[in-house]
């Protein structure tokens, strides 16, 4: 009998233990007021794409040869297999010398 009461007692703290570490872990952004933080973030990132778009299709519609100059100036080309593997071997080299 006294083997039960003490699992049900090792069950109840292995549950708060659980929760306090799983709160610590990720905390409750409700209760930790970071909410309209995260909130203000996905609205300003939305809107900003909004404003982006709504600035490309103007750009696209009234001056296209512009638009097609920008890209060029802005696009760059795709690097080689071969270029990337060497980037990445002195990236992995540099980290490996600190």
């Amino acid at each position: 009998m006294l083997s039960i009461a003490n699992a049900d007692d090792r069950n109840a703290r292995i549950d708060r233990e659980t929760d306090a570490r799983m709160e610590l872990q990720n905390p409750d952004t409700v209760t930790s007021g970071e909410l309209p933080d995260e909130v203000l973030k996905a609205v300003h990132n939305e809107e900003r794409a909004k404003v982006l778009r709504l600035e490309f299709k103007a750009l696209a519609s009234s001056n296209l040869p512009a638009l097609k100059d920008i890209i060029r100036k802005i696009a760059r080309r795709v690097p080689t297999e071969k270029a990337a593997r060497e980037q990445a071997g002195q990236i992995i080299a540099n980290l490996t010398t600190i």
